[in-house]
């Protein structure tokens, strides 16, 4: 990983200016399709969506209960093809190999 204090307050103030005000979005559990859902959960929860932000690996499992506890509800699956499908680095810790 490649943090120094630069990088760190660029990577921030990004997180920053691309979070949605709540008067303006809905909630993650209130909108479109499950990728819509999904993007927009990681996007309003910062140090989640700062993780990915600095490519740093999400464990999968942790995010599906995550997911759930605000309302979506996502099989393996397709959680898995979504974070492929957007390049987001991830690991089953419920797996003994990477979950890819």
């Amino acid at each position: 990983q490649n943090r120094t204090p630069t990088n760190d307050r660029r990577i921030a103030a990004e997180v920053q200016s691309q979070q949605l005000s709540s008067d303006d979005a809905l909630s993650a559990s209130q909108c479109g399709s499950v990728e819509e859902r999904i993007s927009l959960f990681i996007k309003e929860c910062a140090p989640l969506y700062e993780q990915v932000l600095q490519y740093e690996t999400i464990d999968i499992k942790k995010l599906q209960k995550r997911l759930g506890e605000g309302g979506i509800r996502v099989g393996m699956k397709p959680l898995r093809a979504y974070l492929d499908e957007q390049g987001v680095d991830f690991v089953n810790s419920g797996a003994s190999g990477r979950g890819v």
